[in-house]
């Protein structure tokens, strides 16, 4: 009996205290009440998905092309390497040989190039690295300024010592030089004044011929009169307007 009394007595207030506090949780929360709908985050492609299987739809330069996807089609920039531009030797080989790929199942993989704006890739097709395989066949330059990458270092040694594609030019003028060479250019001294544009899909300017925001253009850089790029609906850059 002395012990029956001596549980009651130690758990009776424990109880009592459970009851009050389950109840004043309750009157908290309506656990009646359906779960709250979490937003679905939906985080870019070249931060959160490290491979993406599609197909190629179209080529834009050599070393640029269009990829679709079951979900999207976005441009991707081959990572590391900048193929020869218009105007010089050896651009349409490597647009060639980029459309050989068309509509092939493909594989690219992301990877992190802070200068460069857009998605950075390499491009798998087959398991084979065609990145790697330009530079090698010298239909592209290892683009250091980008790319720290071994294997394009030495694919582009094997190129050279080789010269295969276009090293066997002698001294060939590297694509990142040669949009140099077209920015310093001046514009003619016409009367009607002209400017400079790049011809990317994302860019809707122009520009005067030192601005340094045309040194940043993926796509072709052209000469239009003012009052053309303003029939385009084309807007001032305001870097150096």
């Amino acid at each position: 009996m002395f012990r029956i009394a001596f549980y009651t007595f130690l758990f009776l207030p424990i109880a009592v205290y459970s009851q009050s506090y389950t109840e004043n949780i309750d009157s908290i929360i309506d656990v009646d009440a359906p779960p709250a709908q979490t937003q679905e985050k939906i985080f870019p492609i070249t931060r959160y998905s490290p491979t993406y299987e599609g197909r190629i739809v179209r080529i834009i330069e050599g070393d640029i092309f269009l990829f679709h996807t079951a979900d999207s089609t976005f441009t991707v920039c081959m990572y590391g390497i900048d193929a020869p531009e218009i105007g010089q030797a050896f651009c349409e080989v490597a647009i060639d040989y980029l459309e050989a790929f068309l509509w092939n199942d493909a594989k690219i993989q992301i990877k992190k190039d802070i200068n460069q704006e857009g998605t950075s890739a390499f491009l798998f097709i087959k398991g084979k690295n065609i990145n790697y395989e330009m530079v090698k066949n010298g239909l592209a330059w290892h683009n250091k300024l980008h790319s720290t990458d071994a294997e394009l270092a030495r694919s582009e040694i094997h190129a050279r010592e080789k010269k295969l594609g276009l090293w066997i030019i002698e001294n060939p003028t590297p694509p990142w030089e040669f949009r140099e060479g077209i920015l310093a250019k001046p514009l003619p001294p016409d009367g009607e004044i002209r400017v400079l544009i790049c011809t990317s899909n994302k860019d809707n300017t122009y520009h005067k011929n030192y601005c340094q925001v045309l040194k940043r253009c993926h796509s072709n850089v052209i000469v239009l009169l003012k009052t053309q790029a303003k029939d385009l609906k084309m807007k001032a850059c305001k870097y150096c307007y």
